[in-house]
């Protein structure tokens, strides 16, 4: 998915983005700096995800300064990139989330392999959604079955393991769980 299509999905005004001097030390991949200060992530309080620069760099997380949080989830867990794996996108404190009784409390949940990744992905879901709410229920299994399709296609490290949040999302769509 290209930014634009990114930024014309949300709408420019619709978008967080962080500082360019708030990143000077963050050790993720350029691309994904460059999309964080010209794109940005949703500024939404939907599937309880949020994005909220603050002002400064990205606050590493206390006890493992290789992540650095860009986010919350469940209004409390933090999303964050991690420096040491060219800033993949994970979630921290699992064992607080509510979000699956499916992923193991005491590892952190693996999101996406980039921020930009993880961008594709988040509208790809919120399109999902969308489009499982005026469907009929014969339709449901079609449209799993593509939204699948299209995260793998997105990022294919997504089903690398069965615990990954996506994959825990599409098996508790496929057991009629979520």
């Amino acid at each position: 998915m290209e930014r634009d299509e990114i930024v014309s999905f949300w709408g420019q005004d619709n978008l967080r983005r962080w500082p360019e001097q708030c990143l000077r030390d963050l050790e993720i991949p350029q691309p994904s700096k460059s999309y964080l200060i010209n794109v940005g992530l949703p500024a939404f309080k939907d599937e309880h995800i949020q994005f909220d620069p603050l002002v400064g760099s990205p606050p590493r997380l206390a006890g493992r300064p290789q992540f650095r949080t860009i986010g919350l989830m469940s209004e409390f867990a933090p999303i964050c990139l991690d420096e040491r794996s060219d800033g993949s996108v994970m979630f921290m404190g699992t064992e607080m989330l509510e979000l699956s009784k499916h992923i193991n409390p005491s590892a952190d949940g693996y999101i996406n392999s980039s921020v930009e990744r993880f961008a594709e992905c988040l509208i790809l879901f919120v399109q999902f959604r969308r489009t499982v709410r005026l469907a009929k229920e014969a339709e449901f299994s079609k449209l799993e079955k593509q939204f699948e399709r299209d995260l793998l296609k997105a990022d294919p490290s997504v089903f690398s393991d069965p615990e990954n949040l996506w994959a825990v999302t599409v098996w508790e769509m496929k057991e009629g769980l979520g």
